[in-house]
């Protein structure tokens, strides 16, 4: 074994030049650089599916390496029964995704449904009949018109807003927005357990095109949170408020 070797502090397994591998930084008191491990690939996935069968929690990576292995099963490149966790994690992974579709057309557009209406949307510019894109009506500079973004919608706050940044509080949910770059991303964090869930939005099309962007809760929590998140944006209880730290970047 040479001496630039790397070994996986789990299995004790030698790590080839070319494989995956997590490097775990520690830091001791009075020490001028971090120790350094490693851990294998195989040993990593397998601690994510323990804790997540141990917690119940689904968290963005685990939910990857389920959806990878989920896709390969329903193609056959695996046995349809070649992992239990799997099957039921992506399952667990349906509602939550229909009630993000929910809060996209309840709370992002508002209730509206403006990519289905000619009055504020045209076909997108260069490309009229190409997947049937849209985009809402501009003047003969380019400008987007006064109005168009669905009244009472969050899309209508954010878009035109100066601040990338919003937050708020409603009993015991945090709630985040930040739009940057074309992309909007929206959370909601339980303050207790710290479990959150987000979605992102496609900045300012008229067309519902966002989904679940990064997940770190329960099942029931994460359902639980965008509900809350619908209600409580059509109660009126959402006075969202800039806040550019709230993210962390």
């Amino acid at each position: 074994m040479s001496e630039e070797s790397k070994v996986c502090r789990h299995c004790g397994c030698e790590i080839q030049d070319n494989d995956g591998y997590i490097e775990y930084f520690r830091q001791k008191e009075g020490q001028e650089e971090p120790e350094v491990t490693h851990g294998c690939r195989d040993c990593d996935k397998a601690i994510r599916i323990k804790d997540y069968e141990e917690t119940g929690i689904i968290r963005d990576r685990i939910w990857m390496d389920a959806t990878l292995i989920h896709h390969d099963m329903e193609n056959g490149r695996k046995p349809a029964d070649a992992a239990p966790w799997v099957t039921k994690l992506v399952g667990e992974m349906e509602p939550i995704k229909a009630v993000g579709k929910e809060w996209e057309r309840r709370v992002w557009f508002g209730g509206h449904e403006p990519w289905k209406d000619d009055t504020v949307t045209q076909p997108y510019d260069g490309l009229s009949g190409f997947m049937d894109l849209r985009q809402y009506k501009e003047d003969d500079k380019g400008r987007r018109l006064p109005g168009v973004l669905p009244e009472g919608s969050l899309q209508a706050l954010v878009v035109p807003a100066r601040n990338s940044g919003f937050g708020a509080e409603v009993d015991g949910v945090k709630y985040l927005s930040y739009t940057m770059c074309g992309r909007s991303i929206f959370q909601c964090e339980d303050t207790e357990s710290g479990q959150f869930v987000s979605v992102i939005l496609d900045e300012d099309s008229p067309s519902p095109r966002g989904g679940i962007r990064s997940i770190c809760a329960t099942p029931k929590m994460a359902f639980l949170l965008l509900g809350r998140a619908i209600t409580d944006w059509e109660a009126g209880l959402i006075d969202l408020q800039p806040n550019q730290a709230g993210f962390g970047f």
